[in-house]
């Protein structure tokens, strides 16, 4: 009678088990599908370094709940990184639509167009990243390259001025640099 009572409890300790593992799989099926979760399990993507994964995370967070704060500007920088530009364009767009005050949506929009050599548009979405965000160094950095390729001067000299202001040129991009020794050595001459 003991070892049918031993039997039982491993029975029911094994019934009790399986259940548990059964309610386990079911919520690990049901949460994913929640917009939170898969943009969670999208950035966890991200950060092991699986691009086409996250972006098929992301994807599915906006079938389920197209205006998630956050989704479409990992997926801009996914066809950015791949110069699908114009499905860059529209996640970018979209972003901004849904959170006018995401700065790095603007900086990319400004990066897209800087790579089609339409300048104008260019310069437009850096200023209005650096009118959000007057400390952000990657466009004050483009727009410094921008101007100074333009032979825009004064402008480049404004910017490099603002960068000068929020970091140290020995942590600035080589090319800023460059920059601004070309325009110390001309201040030096004057």
């Amino acid at each position: 009678m003991f070892g049918y009572k031993i039997m039982g409890n491993k029975l029911l300790v094994f019934c009790l088990l399986a259940i548990g593992i059964v309610i386990l799989f079911l919520v690990l099926d049901i949460l994913p599908q929640t917009p939170r979760s898969r943009k969670d399990l999208a950035i966890a993507y991200l950060m092991k370094g699986d691009p086409e994964k996250a972006k098929a995370e992301f994807t599915i967070v906006t079938e389920l709940n197209p205006n998630e704060k956050g989704v479409h500007l990992p997926l801009g920088l996914y066809y950015l990184d791949r110069e699908e530009y114009d499905k860059a364009k529209l996640e970018f767009e979209k972003e901004i639509e849904i959170d006018p005050e995401q700065f790095a949506a603007y900086h990319n929009l400004g990066r897209i167009y800087t790579q089609i050599n339409n300048y104008k548009e260019a310069e437009k979405y850096f200023l209005k990243t650096v009118e959000i965000n007057p400390d952000y160094v990657l466009a004050r950095q483009d727009l410094v390259v921008l101007y100074f390729s333009q032979n825009k001067h004064p402008q480049a000299i404004a910017q490099l001025k603002e960068l000068l202001r929020i970091q140290k040129p020995e942590a600035m991009h080589p090319q800023i640099i460059k920059i601004l020794e070309i325009y110390a050595k001309e201040a030096a001459f004057q």
